[in-house]
């Protein structure tokens, strides 16, 4: 993965930067999905690995290996779950951070066809979003969209 960091141009009045690589995440896996995180404070990368890296300084914090390569992830509004989604799978990985901070739990929500996709339900920006019980929806083949809800 590279970091990309805008460069001012001398020369051009339409564009007045340019991009340049100023860092590189070496990954060692091919990469197939990489989302940030609800405040932008870490990068979520997936392929075969997945892998949690704060943006402030670029470590990587969280690693695992995958039994399937993640095709989407996605993160919750408030940031206290992500998802990852493999090819043709009938599981969708719900994540969340475990009580001591230091590593990640996934449950697995199975689905009767394949998950072709997931997205979370946006919170206003004038509610505070730990008011509200966080919402997935998720599609499959079967044509069916199906709305999970955070359990209080």
């Amino acid at each position: 993965v590279y970091i990309l960091s805008p460069q001012p141009t001398i020369h051009d009045d339409d564009y007045p930067y340019s991009w340049k690589v100023s860092d590189t995440l070496q990954i060692g896996s091919p990469v197939t999905s990489a989302t940030f995180n609800h405040d932008g404070s870490e990068l979520i990368v997936t392929g075969t690995q997945l892998l949690i890296y704060k943006t402030a300084d670029w470590t990587c914090t969280w690693s695992t290996h995958l039994t399937e390569e993640t095709a989407q992830a996605t993160v919750s509004p408030d940031g206290r779950f992500f998802t990852t989604l493999a090819r043709d799978s009938k599981v969708l990985k719900l994540w969340k951070k475990s009580k001591s901070g230091n590593e990640y739990r996934s449950e697995l929500i199975p689905h009767p066809s394949t998950v072709i996709g997931a997205c979370w339900r946006q919170v206003p920006t004038d509610i505070p979003k730990d008011s509200v019980r966080q919402v997935l929806l998720t599609s499959c083949h079967d044509c069916i969209g199906r709305i999970w809800l955070e359990t209080p």
